[in-house]
């Protein structure tokens, strides 16, 4: 799984070579993503309502219906 240093180090094409180089998914990157706004949030508190469920679902082609 990458990991928060990596992620941040990337910007969006870094993100989508990554996906297609087989390096990382786009669900791992989800992952991180919502891993390091639920450790940092209760110090800022900038995620007011949390959608990590749905992001989860959307890209698992679960619910695309918002």
């Amino acid at each position: 799984m990458i990991d928060f240093d990596e992620y941040r180090s990337m910007d969006a094409t870094a993100m989508a070579n990554a996906i297609a180089s087989g390096h990382c998914t786009s669900l791992e990157l989800i992952e991180c993503a919502i891993a390091r706004a639920e450790s940092i949030n209760p110090q800022i508190n900038a995620v007011i309502k949390p959608l990590f469920e749905r992001a989860r679902k959307q890209k698992t082609g679960v619910n695309h219906c918002w």
